[in-house]
C-alpha cells in the first residue's frame, strides 16, 4: 500500500504546481507526518521534491523534472480519460483516481485546453436509466468479490420469473448495451454462466476461495451469453410513426422500408419470453408476418388479455 501511495503522490505532484502537507494527508488519508516521511523517500529516490515556505507554501516538484510523453498522441490520451472517466462513475476505486492523475500528467502542457475541450464532446455513462443505489452497492460488492477470488451466494430471479440459489465463482462484470452482467462459474449449473445484476438479490460473500476455472477448449461467448437458447427467423411489419424507435432497436440495416411507409424488419432473434414481451410492448403497432407459430402464440396472449380486462370491466 506505501508503494502505491508514493506512486500516487509522485504522480499528484508532478500533476499539480504545489500542495500542502495537510491536502496530501485529506487526499491519501493518512497523517501529515506519514506525508513529510513520504516526501523524504521521495527525494531519496532522486525525485527532486521542492519544499515552498511562506502562506502560499507546499510541496512541489522542480519543473525541470521531465517525464517522456511522446509514446501516445494528445487524441490517445483523450479516449483513455474519456473510458476511464466512465468506468469510474460506476466503479468507485481510488486507484482509478490515482490512474487518471497519472495519464494526465503524461499529457504536455501545450495541449491540456485542448484534451479539456474534446473531452466535452464525448461523455461515457456506464449507469443504466434507473440506476439505484442498492445496484450500485451490488456492483462494488461483486468486484471486490472478483479482486479476492471469493465464492458469492444469491438469490437470482430469471426471466421465466423461477428464483433460485445459486453460489458462483465471480469471474467478470460486463457491460453489454447499458446493462451490467456478472459472469462466472455456477456451482449449481457446473458451467460459466451469465447473471443479469438488476436480478441478483440478497448477496452474500463466502469464505471460500477458489481458483479460476480454465473455459473448455470449445467455449463461446455466444453460447454463455445466450444459454444455447433457439433461434427463429422473424418477419416484422410496423407502423411508420416507429420509424425512430424501430430503428433504435434493430438498427437500420435490418430494416426495409415500403411504399405504404410501413416497415419492414427481417433478422434472426433468440426465441423466449424476452422476445415476446418485446413485441407486445409495441402494441398494435406491430405484426408478426413469419413464423406462423409465433403469431399463433400472441394471438393466444391477446386473447388472454382481452379476457382478463373484459371480465373485469363486466363487472365494474
Amino acid at each position: 500500500m506505501k508503494l502505491e501511495r508514493l506512486l500516487a503522490l509522485i504522480v499528484l505532484l508532478l500533476n499539480q504546481e504545489k500542495m500542502t502537507a495537510k491536502d496530501l494527508a485529506d487526499y491519501f488519508e493518512v497523517t501529515e507526518r506519514t506525508i513529510y516521511r513520504d516526501i523524504e523517500t521521495i527525494n531519496q529516490s532522486g525525485i527532486p521534491v521542492v519544499s515552498f515556505h511562506g502562506r502560499n507554501g507546499g510541496f512541489g516538484i522542480m519543473d525541470t523534472y521531465k517525464i517522456d510523453r511522446n509514446i501516445l498522441t494528445v487524441n490517445d490520451f483523450n479516449m483513455i480519460i474519456t473510458a476511464l472517466t466512465g468506468i469510474k462513475g460506476t466503479l468507485n476505486d481510488r486507484r482509478l483516481d490515482y490512474l487518471l492523475e497519472k495519464i494526465k500528467n503524461l499529457i504536455p502542457p501545450r495541449d491540456l485546453e485542448f484534451l479539456n475541450k474534446e473531452n466535452e464532446h464525448i461523455i461515457i455513462d456506464f449507469h443504466p436509466w434507473d440506476t439505484c443505489k442498492t445496484g450500485k452497492e451490488s456492483f462494488e460488492f461483486i468486484d471486490r468479490a472478483i479482486k479476492e477470488k471469493k465464492i458469492i451466494s444469491f438469490s437470482y430471479l430469471n426471466v421465466k420469473g423461477e428464483h433460485t440459489e445459486r453460489q458462483v465463482e465471480p469471474v467478470a462484470l460486463i457491460v453489454k448495451g447499458y446493462i451490467w452482467y456478472l459472469y462466472g462459474y455456477c456451482l449449481m449449473r457446473n458451467d460459466f454462466r451469465v447473471f443479469r445484476l438488476s436480478r441478483i438479490k440478497n448477496i452474500n460473500l463466502l469464505d471460500q476461495t477458489f481458483v479460476r476455472r480454465k473455459e473448455p477448449k470449445d467455449f463461446s461467448w455466444n453460447e454463455v451469453w445466450f444459454d444455447k437458447i433457439p433461434k427463429i427467423n422473424l418477419l416484422l411489419r410496423f407502423d411508420r410513426k416507429l420509424l425512430v424507435r424501430v430503428e433504435d432497436y434493430f438498427g437500420r440495416e435490418y430494416m426495409e422500408l415500403q411504399e405504404d411507409g410501413t416497415i419492414m424488419v427481417r433478422l434472426e432473434h433468440q426465441y423466449d419470453e424476452w422476445l415476446i414481451g418485446m413485441i407486445l410492448s409495441f402494441g398494435s403497432d406491430v405484426e408478426v408476418l413469419e413464423p406462423d407459430y409465433l403469431r399463433h402464440e400472441l394471438k393466444e396472449k391477446g386473447r388472454k388479455l382481452v379476457d382478463m380486462y373484459g371480465e373485469r370491466v363486466s363487472r365494474e
